[in-house]
């Protein structure tokens, strides 16, 4: 794969600029299948469905939410079949979603979005509203997968919603009444067995983070509720915080074969402004902060024992959201993710949604130097107690990445990284894998979305070779934006980049339609397009998931 072809892939390039704000407007429901206008040839093989989730209502009466998380949950969803493309989307009916539409406000704290006053109260009973815990939350926009027959929506909160195939809520499991657990992470693993794994964190007391495990669908007998199976939740990992009243802020985790790893990451929660903000109804985005001279310390959990491995292994200010894959190899754990050149280019954290709907974010200096890069770490898991400190303990011969015994302490690693892509072709993130096949092993490719020109939302797609560190990337016209690519493997492959990889496609220019994208594996060269009606609308998405029919 040759990074010449970076831009080979533009399609109808224009220099006019077009306003994302569209991208934030309030989505209508397409509550039926509505039939695509298919264009190329989708490949015969691929019957199933990619279903998407993220913030689709940003308004209630006169009030407007104040930051892109907190839009209600919309999902959509593109099932494919003997060629033919049909598209549905749904909001989900969540407690906050009916109260907000049925009061005409903004009724539950959010994110970013604080609780306001009910007009129709009276005095008294606004008074009496500051002795009372607010309500809790239950809108979830940013991840859903398949569990059993049902889909399952998340978001970086322990409340889950399930949902029919059909997009149908039908309803909420919250994990805090079964486990303890304050925060969880919205990217699961799946075990052989179909178990679920994800991470999280609680503050009760001393803040832990935590590996949780979720039995499969079918585990429970009895019943077809998705919730009775979902609220089997069990911690079988824990890791103290190395900070009481700081605790740091993860997104996601690697999972190889035989090992968990897990990232307290340069980023952190401040509980007590959290706990403020919280029991008076406020946002709590800027309890989040970011210290550069921070050590960002990675742990390794036994899947078998569930014991953190005694070793941790750290590096200075590294901050990410999304890990891309993670393996062993000869006694050591590799681990590929998407890092931020800081926290201030996450500014989806700090920024209110305005700055984006009126295309502020452009007068702000630092877009222009907006950067994130895949990155590669490497953990040695044996480690000679007769090393001197100035040994590097890395011994794959692919990979530059170092490893030394820090001088403080013998169950300390020093880490450096490597990038898997040459500076100026690394703007991609939100990565994806072929999961079944390569998922806990060493793999070659990866696709992303990615940034052409000065952008902050992304605007291109890409397909990384790890090996070769070369990308090739599909770009649409000027006013295109696309979700994160799912692959779809071949059901006869034998090659890891052998199908298609699929996105849904938000056009912003109105007299234009937005789309299903339908791209080759492994040329990344365009297969076909599945426009829906003219006015039907493919919400903005943040995470989803592609299942076979």
């Amino acid at each position: 794969m040759d990074s010449k072809d970076l831009f080979n892939n533009n399609n109808n390039e224009s220099s006019k600029e077009y306003p994302i704000s569209t991208l934030f407007e309030c989505f209508p429901e397409c509550l039926v299948d509505v039939f695509a206008d298919v264009q190329g040839v989708i490949p015969p093989w691929l019957s199933g469905s990619l279903v998407r989730v993220g913030p689709g209502k940003f308004k209630y009466g006169e009030q407007e939410v104040k930051h892109w998380f907190d839009g209600a949950g919309i999902l959509h969803k593109f099932s494919v079949a003997e060629g033919r493309v049909t598209f549905q989307s749904k909001f989900i009916e969540s407690e906050a979603y009916r109260n907000n539409t049925a009061q005409q406000r903004i009724t539950v704290a959010e994110f970013g979005t604080s609780i306001t006053p009910d007009p129709c109260a009276s005095k008294f009973a606004r008074f009496k509203s500051w002795f009372q815990l607010p309500p809790k939350g239950d809108n979830v926009n940013i991840n859903v997968f398949k569990y059993g027959d049902f889909l399952v929506a998340c978001t970086d909160s322990p409340v889950f919603q399930t949902v029919t195939q059909d997009l149908s809520t039908v309803g909420s499991v919250d994990l805090t009444e079964v486990i303890s657990l304050t925060l969880a992470t919205a990217h699961p693993h799946f075990g052989e067995d179909d178990s679920i794994y994800i991470s999280g964190s609680s503050f009760k007391g001393r803040p832990n983070h935590h590996i949780v495990r979720i039995p499969p669908y079918s585990a429970v007998a009895g019943t077809d509720d998705p919730r009775e199976s979902l609220a089997k939740a069990e911690i079988i990992c824990s890791i103290p915080s190395r900070s009481i009243f700081n605790p740091s802020y993860s997104h996601s985790f690697g999972m190889t074969e035989n090992y968990f790893i897990y990232c307290e990451t340069t980023v952190s929660l401040s509980l007590i402004k959290t706990v403020g903000k919280v029991l008076t109804g406020a946002a709590v985005n800027d309890a989040f902060s970011y210290d550069p001279q921070e050590m960002a310390v990675f742990h390794i959990i036994s899947r078998t024992t569930g014991k953190v491995l005694p070793t941790k292994y750290q590096i200075p200010g590294l901050f990410f959201f999304h890990t891309i894959n993670s393996y062993e190899d000869e006694d050591h754990v590799v681990l590929d993710l998407c890092s931020f050149s800081d926290f201030q280019t996450a500014d989806l954290f700090t920024q209110p949604i305005e700055l984006f709907k009126n295309n502020e974010w452009k007068r702000k200096k630092h877009w222009s130097t907006y950067k994130h890069y895949p990155l590669r770490l490497v953990f040695p898991l044996s480690i000679p107690q007769t090393s001197p400190s100035n040994s590097n303990l890395v011994k794959l011969k692919y990979t530059k990445c170092t490893a030394y015994r820090n001088p403080s302490s013998d169950l300390l690693i020093d880490v450096t990284s490597e990038r898997l892509l040459p500076e100026g072709e690394d703007r991609i993130d939100i990565p994806q894998i072929n999961y079944t096949k390569c998922n806990g092993r060493k793999y070659r490719y990866f696709y992303g979305t990615g940034l052409i020109v000065n952008q902050y939302f992304a605007n291109a797609l890409g397909k990384v070779d790890v090996v070769t560190k070369s990308s090739v990337r599909w770009r649409g016209s000027a006013s295109q934006y696309p979700s994160e690519p799912v692959f779809v493997p071949h059901p006869d492959a034998t090659l890891e980049d052998d199908g298609v990889v699929l996105a849904s496609v938000c056009d912003v220019d109105p007299s234009k339609r937005d789309f299903l994208l339908v791209l080759d594996g492994k040329t990344f060269q365009e297969l076909a397009r599945a426009y829906v009606p003219e006015k039907v609308r493919v919400p903005y998405s943040i995470h989803g998931s592609y299942y076979s029919i």
